[in-house]
């Protein structure tokens, strides 16, 4: 058969450039596809890795969170319990208040001590002048002049039995006689030293002046006498409290004092200390309402290093009250700031 003029029989040559330009096609379009989810894909990693801060965030380095002390906390999760509220006042643990009291009559000479005084046991509080350690101080020189003329007695008598110029039962009787006048002697100094009087005998002049001294380490929280003044034995002169440990005392309403039991934890924050938060714990609810306030005291007993917290000290106390079921998210009560009438905390 003869070919048409306006058609032509495709060569093997023209298949193969066909070809070609095909393949290469096919090739560009596979670069330009992968190019295209490349650049999406970085795009994405990139809008991940490094979101945009939003207005109320601020990005702070290690080392200015160092050089400004700021401390960070986790959140935890405690059981859900009711927390008691209220203002209470320091006061000084009763079971360590001590009341000094002579144990003679007399008048006061001079006091060294004054509200506020810490003194260690042994202080001298105050001097007096009694008429009672005046006797006892004469009738110390008198026994102590009977021991030594005992003495002098005892010494002589055995010389004479060593001689052979003395009888045995003069040798008893006189060791004997000075036996009696030493437990004499001793007896009189115990007597002067519980009564703070001088037991010496060095000649002087028989003193009449006693010292009331502290009976342990404590601070001196009320003087009950003046100097001049005169005070019969067992009366108290001055008020003494430890105050390593204080009662911090809250008036509860009757209907808060389901939700609170010895034992609970408190923490207490002291206006006066720039809001420092001090831990204690409930240690006594008393039984009996007051009747006109309907309120009962509830003691919560603090420790109280370096008498950071004073006597008379406000106080506000937050009581951690019975559980309520469930959990609740909690943060430390320090983490809390005031921002004019605002409560913030940073996350």
């Amino acid at each position: 058969m003869t070919p048409d003029s306006s058609t032509r029989r495709v060569s093997r040559r023209d298949l193969m450039m066909m070809a070609a330009g095909l393949l290469v096609a096919f090739v560009a379009f596979g670069v330009w596809t992968a190019l295209r989810d490349g650049g999406e894909a970085a795009t994405e990693t990139e809008e991940t890795a490094a979101p945009q801060a939003s207005a109320d965030e601020l990005t702070v380095s290690a080392d200015i969170l160092k050089a400004a002390a700021i401390e960070t906390a986790t959140v935890a999760t405690k059981p859900r319990a009711e927390r008691v509220t209220a203002s209470g006042t320091v006061e000084p643990n009763e079971l360590q208040i001590q009341d000094v009291t002579p144990l003679v009559s007399g008048r006061v000479e001079r006091l060294s001590v004054v509200e506020g005084t810490n003194v260690r046991a042994g202080t001298v509080l105050l001097t007096m002048s009694s008429p009672e350690v005046a006797e006892l101080q004469g009738n110390l020189r008198a026994a102590e002049a009977r021991l030594a003329e005992a003495d002098a007695t005892l010494t002589r008598t055995r010389r004479l039995v060593e001689l052979g110029a003395g009888a045995g039962k003069d040798l008893v009787a006189a060791e004997s006689t000075q036996r009696a006048a030493q437990a004499e002697v001793a007896q009189l100094r115990q007597r002067l030293a519980a009564l703070g009087g001088s037991a010496s005998s060095d000649g002087a002049a028989v003193a009449s002046t006693t010292s009331v001294r502290a009976p342990s380490n404590a601070t001196v929280i009320e003087r009950l006498v003046n100097p001049g003044q005169w005070i019969e034995a067992g009366t108290a002169v001055v008020k003494l409290a430890n105050l390593s440990t204080v009662w911090v005392m809250v008036n509860l309403p009757e209907a808060r004092l389901p939700a609170v039991q010895v034992g609970a934890p408190v923490e207490i924050r002291v206006a006066a200390l720039d809001n420092a938060v001090i831990v204690g714990k409930v240690s006594y609810i008393e039984s009996q309402l007051d009747l006109e306030t309907r309120t009962a005291p509830v003691r919560i007993e603090v420790p109280n290093p370096g008498q950071r917290l004073r006597i008379g000290m406000f106080v506000e106390v937050a009581i951690e009250g019975a559980r309520t079921g469930g959990d609740q998210l909690m943060i430390p009560s320090t983490a809390v700031q005031r921002i004019g009438e605002r409560s913030v905390v940073f996350v």
